[in-house]
């Protein structure tokens, strides 16, 4: 079984999930208390918003090259990125290790295109719906993407930094979200991109499209990747 590197701590309770979710997979396909060799590096997240308000994209690919080469020194076998909005550094870690990363948009491209969907919606943060980094992984693997209108991406975004990176899950934000993807279905979208691992957090129960967990789909290809032979 190969060993898998996660850069996490960008949002505690979706690196939660990260982790027990592999843990628990591993489990169902093997039995018993089989478990993934996981080498984890947690990150500030602190040091990573203070990066992101500078705009030193540099800095902050630099600062995710760093993380993603101590994780290979450690013995990691290939890497994930606990979080859909710092994929935006995957250029930088892909330059500064050897291993494979494991990006999260092609796995969710894949995921979408099993259930034979061409249309999707996508909620994230507003650097993951409103940049290139993500919908272009998307878009190349043959999907059309649409993001919600400039009002409902600030509230989306900002209840995702305001709320869910802290653990605070209120009934009114569900509501409202349940709102949102509503309507995107109405607008024609097939599907609906949890775009951030911390969307799942949310009580999103009786949507009227599928939704895409980010979090399940990155895990879910990650043993399917550390099982192969």
């Amino acid at each position: 079984m190969k060993t898998i590197g996660i850069i996490g701590g960008l949002g505690p309770p979706s690196t939660v999930k990260y982790y027990e979710g592999l843990i628990a997979g591993a489990q169902r396909a093997l039995g018993g208390v089989e478990a993934p060799p996981i080498i984890l590096t947690s990150v500030n997240g602190e040091t990573v918003r203070q990066l992101r308000l500078a705009g030193d994209q540099e800095a902050e690919g630099a600062f995710y090259a760093h993380e993603a080469k101590r994780l290979q020194d450690a013995g990691a076998d290939f890497i994930l990125i606990a979080s859909n909005t710092s994929h935006k550094n995957a250029p930088y870690i892909e330059a500064a290790v050897g291993i494979p990363l494991l990006h999260l948009a092609d796995a969710t491209a894949a995921a979408i295109k099993r259930r034979g969907f061409k249309n999707v919606a996508l909620l994230g943060t507003a650097p993951t719906m409103e940049e290139d980094f993500y919908k272009e992984r998307l878009s190349a693997a043959g999907l059309a993407v649409v993001v919600p209108d400039a009002p409902t991406r600030r509230y989306v975004s900002d209840t995702i930094y305001n709320e869910l990176v802290r653990n605070v899950v209120t009934e009114s934000a569900s509501a409202r979200f349940r709102e949102i993807i509503n309507t995107l279905h109405g607008a024609g979208a097939e599907g609906v991109i949890l775009g951030c691992t911390e969307l799942t957090l949310l009580d999103l129960d009786g949507v009227a499209t599928p939704l895409f967990d980010t979090v399940k789909i990155h895990v879910d290809a990650a043993l399917a990747y550390a099982l192969k032979d």
